[in-house]
């Protein structure tokens, strides 16, 4: 039988994956939370609404959701990991949304050209970041004045004009997280991304922040190999969408 744990226990759980550590640390894992063999899974509030996180083998990860089914929502928001839905069980469906990855480091990166141009952006700057990633990036998961932004990062060209940016969306005051980085079409190629990410990764690790993490579409292999060159190191590719209770299947009475 299975019994829930709480969010304290995941990480040993887990056998101390960072990913784990990295969620229990920033109050990303609440109640209830489960472990099996070779998997864990934990849920939370994300924008209001319920998700369910897991990390371990595919297989194993689907084997622990199957025996927990009844204990969540008849429809939950997921993110596990990719190829966990070849062993779906036949009471539950899942529809896909995005694939993405989870990378971090607690190293700081070699330095990269441009990173003298970098720096924290103020609330002035909020209308020119918004403008650039309604050009080249709406579908960013962090934006100016929103709850997750803690601050913002950029480069502005020599006509004044900004040419990137980046969102610190750290949770903690222990760990760093980077979002929505973006770069105008007319300043690409030049390093402007790398310089960002290195400036600002170098920042949260004098911080204190560790290790410094970001999340990336699955299909943007540019941009990881951007990471790797800086240091950072892919943790876990997950699948991500909204799992539901199969419609002929009804949940037992009392659950």
């Amino acid at each position: 039988m299975i019994e829930a744990i709480s969010p304290s226990d995941l990480v040993e759980a887990s056998g101390g994956d960072v990913y784990v550590d990295v969620a229990v640390r920033g109050g990303g894992a609440d109640a209830p939370a489960w472990a099996g063999d070779d998997a864990v899974l934990w849920t939370r509030m994300w924008h209001g609404r319920p998700s369910l996180t897991g990390v371990g083998t595919p297989a194993a990860v689907a084997a622990l959701l199957t025996h927990v089914a009844d204990a969540l929502p008849d429809e939950i928001r997921v993110s596990l990991p990719r190829g966990w839905a070849d062993h779906l069980a036949p009471a539950l469906t899942f529809e896909p949304r995005s694939e993405w990855d989870w990378l971090w480091t607690d190293t700081p990166p070699p330095a990269q050209p441009h990173e003298a141009a970098v720096h924290w952006l103020g609330e002035s700057d909020h209308d020119d970041v918004r403008a650039l990633l309604e050009e080249v990036s709406p579908d960013a998961s962090a934006w100016p004045g929103d709850e997750k932004s803690r601050r913002w990062a950029g480069i502005r060209a020599a006509d004044g004009r900004l040419a990137a940016c980046l969102a610190d969306t750290s949770r903690s005051a222990t760990v760093g997280h980077i979002s929505s980085v973006a770069t105008a079409p007319a300043f690409r190629r030049n390093g402007y991304g790398a310089a960002l990410t290195a400036w600002v990764t170098r920042a949260f690790l004098a911080e204190g922040r560790s290790p410094a993490t970001l999340g990336m579409y699955s299909w943007n292999d540019t941009a990881r190999r951007m990471y790797r060159r800086l240091g950072y190191v892919v943790a876990h590719s997950f699948a991500a969408g909204t799992l539901s209770r199969a419609s002929n299947v009804q949940r037992p009475v009392g659950v």
